[in-house]
Order: structure tokens, then sequence, then C-alpha cells
């Protein structure tokens, strides 16, 4: 027997039909209507105080507010380099253009991770992928609280558009619209929106990427409505593959960045990314319509690029790090271009030795590069970097070019200073095959 509350005994639920189960659904509908009301009178009051404090349609805007000296600054507070600069502007739009594999999602991820452990909310729109990559092996290994994750803590939600928006009211209900209404929000809106895609994203709406009239629609349909309602968005887009070519912007039309809000950011992969490798990617800033974010950065020698700093991630562990750190100096890089040259140089030294050790003659350079590209999977050198590594070595005294009919063998003759051999690279691991 169950047992009875403050000594009252539990009611059976009212049977079907009688006046106890008909009064049951009546307060049901009832809680409903109340439910609407107060979701009706929050959009009504933001209705109100839209008309109140900006201008509706072709309407001149009341200065009022401007010029009593109540003047909005905008200022960077979303996204963080290492360093605590922000780059993301709040309420403004945002585009990541970059190569294949060159770091945008791990960087968007980066962000949307800040945002939510930060308390924040954020709308994740994916025109490429899916779930199980972006939140399974993007948000999760990166620290993510799953917790925050999860529908019922309102702080974060996935779309994965498989066909094109109805009208406007769509997107406001069931993307801008998918967190609970609240005071401070009303009923739309999020701290970040963020497309996943932007090539993709037009496709799924009909329109085309390198059509300057078709960018200021896919602005109207999914980026106005966001920076309306308060929400920062921010976009990956691609790149062309000739860097020399690109100039500052992305693949399509130049409308692109002529319109833009907030930034336009520009990625170019150094080493990539991968299970198991460590990767680079050197980012730029090519637009910044607040003028806020240069100022944090170093020019170059490129019109309308200023380096922003570096993307770093390590995947050789049990799970990712990403970190975006500020620029490195001209002194920095200069150094450590030439650790990297004398570290190239030593372990085609070491090959060099290792191949006249085992066959008793000097090896040709492709029998050299085959011994120094590396195993699969391995990072090794490539031909740019032996090419540069044993002109170094051949200035270094280190190593004699010697014709050998129409080949060319590189002979051993002495050490360089002992400046260690990088750790991606073991030279007792060095293989010698015939070529």
């Amino acid at each position: 027997m169950t047992a009875a509350i403050n000594g009252a005994r539990p009611q059976p639920p009212p049977l079907p039909g009688t006046p106890a189960a008909v009064n049951l659904k009546v307060q049901d509908k009832i809680d409903k209507l109340r439910a609407d009301e107060q979701a009706k009178a929050i959009l009504a009051a933001e209705k109100a105080d839209a008309e109140n404090e900006s201008h509706v349609g072709w309407s001149h805007v009341d200065l009022d507010r401007v010029l009593a000296g109540d003047r909005r600054r905008v200022l960077p507070t979303i996204g963080k380099r290492s360093d605590g600069m922000a780059l993301l502007y709040p309420g403004k739009e945002h585009i990541i253009a970059g190569e294949p594999e060159a770091g945008k999602t791990w960087w968007v991820a980066l962000i949307v991770v800040e945002v939510l452990k930060a308390g924040g909310t954020v709308v994740y729109v994916d025109f490429e992928d899916d779930e199980d990559t972006i939140v399974g092996e993007r948000l999760i290994p990166l620290g993510a609280p799953v917790e925050r994750l999860r529908h019922s803590a309102n702080q974060f939600r996935y779309h994965r558009p498989d066909r094109t928006l109805r009208d406007r009211d769509e997107f406001m209900g069931a993307v801008l619209g998918s967190f609970p209404p609240s005071r401070e929000r009303g009923m739309y809106g999020a701290d970040l929106v963020v497309f996943d895609g932007m090539t993709e994203g037009m496709g799924l709406l009909g329109l085309e990427i390198s059509n300057n009239d078709d960018i200021p629609i896919w602005r109207q349909r999914v980026i106005r409505p966001a920076l309306a309602a308060g929400c920062a968005t921010l976009t990956t887009d691609h790149v062309i593959k000739d860097r020399e070519s690109r100039g500052r912007y992305s693949i399509g039309g130049q409308h692109k960045l002529a319109g833009l809000t907030g930034a336009m950011f520009v990625i170019e992969q150094g080493d990539p990314f991968g299970e198991g490798l460590k990767g680079r990617s050197r980012v730029h800033i090519t637009k910044d319509r607040n003028g806020k974010l240069r100022r944090a950065g170093q020019p170059e020698g490129r019109p309308g690029f200023t380096y922003l700093g570096d993307l770093v991630g390590d995947s050789t562990g049990d799970r990712p790090s990403f970190a975006f750190y500020p620029p490195t100096s001209e002194e920095e890089m200069a150094a450590a271009g030439d650790r990297k040259l004398r570290g190239d140089a030593q372990v085609v030294l070491a090959a060099i030795r290792r191949i006249e050790g085992v066959e008793g003659q000097s090896p040709g350079k492709l029998k050299v590069f085959n011994a120094v590209k590396g195993a699969p999977g391995r990072k090794g050198i490539g031909r740019d970097r032996l090419d540069v590594a044993i002109t170094y070595l051949v200035e270094q005294g280190c190593v004699e070019l010697v014709q050998h009919g129409k080949a060319v063998e590189h002979r051993y003759i002495g050490e360089l200073e002992q400046v260690g051999v990088p750790e991606i690279f073991n030279p007792s691991q060095l293989t010698v095959s015939a070529v």
C-alpha cells in the first residue's frame, strides 16, 4: 500500500469523462494559454522597445540618445587569445576563411567552449559536418562541459539544416528562438551564432557564392536577423588555392568583405592539423570595421593584412589541445627559423653519414631524400627543406658535392655544431633503401 503524505490518503487519477478529468484538461489548457500570453507579452515589449529606441523600415533614426552622450562603444569581448585579447565583437558579423585543414573549425570550437564555460549561449548551425564530429570530436575533447551541451541546460543548440528556409519566421523561430524566452535576451538570440560552411549554406538556400547580388540575400536571411537579436555571428568560409592572387578575400564575391560589420580573419596553414600531429596555422585579420583589433597584431608586407597570431594544436596525446597565441616577433621568428634550419641540417647530415657507413659510398640526393622524408604517418623533411639544408651544410663546410658522371654525390666532411635534433625525427631510425 502506498504511504499517505501528511496523513492524507493519495488520490488516484480521475477516470476519463468524469467532471474531475474534464476540469484537469481545462486547467492544462489554461496553463498553456498563460505561457503563450507571457511569451507574447515579452515579444510585444521587445517590439515596443525597438520602436521607441530605433526606427522601423526606412523611417529616420532618433538621435537623442547619441546626442545626449549615451554612445554604445563596440569592443571585442568574445574569442580570447592566450594573452586575454578578445577578437570578436558582440552583435557583429565575423568570417573565418582558410584553406582545408588550416584549423578553421578547431578555432571555432575553441571559441564555443570559451563562451559555454563563461555561462553564455551558443547556436551552432552546421552546413558541412554532423554532431558526432563537431560535438563528439571537437567540443567535448576541447573541454566543453557535457552538462552545458544538454538541451535542458539551455546554453547550446546544434542545428544540421537539410533544406532551404521557408521564410524569415522559420529561421527566427527554429534557430534564434530555440532557447526559452528570458528578460535579458527576450524571445530571440544567443551570445554567439556559428554558421559552419558558408559555401554549403548559400547553396542550400539556392544562392551563388560568386554572385555579389546573392551575398546580401544571404545576409538578409540569416545574418541580419541574428545581429538584430544582439548575437555575434561567426561564419567559416573557404579561400582560393593561390595565396598570391587571393588577396584579402575568401572564395566567391567580394561583397562578403565589403558588407561585413565585424572582422574578417584569414588562416594560412603552416603545419597541418590531424590525429597524431602537431599543427600550426598563421592567423591574419584582413578587415576590422570597428578598428579595435589591428593594434593587437603586427603589420605585414601584404596590403590589408595584419598578423594576429598562431593557432597551435597538438593531437599526439589522448586528448587534443589547442590554443591561439599572440604574434611571434620578427626576432623570435628569425631565431625559430634558424633553429629549424639547423635541425634539418643535422638530420640530413646524420642520414648522409649513415648511408656512407652502410653502403660505403656517398649518396645522391634522391637516396638522402628517401632517408629523411619520414615513415608513413610521421613528419620528416620535404624536398624544398632538403635543398635548403644541403645548401646550408655546403656553406658550413660539412658536406661536399662531388660530380660522379651525371649524378651528384653528397660527401660527408665534418660535423655541425651540436644543436640537437628535432623531436619529430630520430636519426637512429633513418632507413637506407636502394633507389
